[in-house]
């Protein structure tokens, strides 16, 4: 922002122009980038568990992390491979560990990028 006197205002300038004035602190700037921050396009997604093995009985909430951090999904789905071992909520992550075995969990987001983890499940 340099500084001089002038009107107090913000507004929405063209795609890399000035956005417009601000003044704080009685110094008025000009804004030169937009204040709006649009969601990123997804590269990568994770499932984040802090285990790989559970026991009959056990339940919980996969949680799925993205890259880059401001990224939006649209959708997220959940399965898993053996619902005899282990049963996911397809839309809320939330599992029960319902007998021994190993089941993979899948995580798909945005119909198009997908995770897997195995998951071995033991009597108590």
């Amino acid at each position: 922002i340099s500084g001089s006197s002038g009107a107090k205002s913000v507004g929405a300038g063209e795609y890399g122009g000035p956005c417009g004035t601000v003044t704080i602190g009685g110094i008025t700037g000009e804004v030169s980038e937009s204040p709006f921050v649009y969601p990123q396009e997804i590269i990568e997604v994770s499932i984040e568990n802090d285990t790989n093995s559970l026991e009959k009985g056990d339940t919980g909430t996969f949680r799925v992390s993205v890259s880059p951090q401001n990224a939006v999904p649209t959708s997220v789905t959940w399965s898993s491979s053996n619902t005899n071992v282990i049963t996911v909520n397809a839309l809320t992550g939330e599992y029960h560990a319902v007998g021994p075995g190993e089941a993979d969990i899948t995580v798909t987001v945005d119909n198009i990028h997908i995770d897997q983890k195995r998951i071995r499940v033991t009597d108590i």
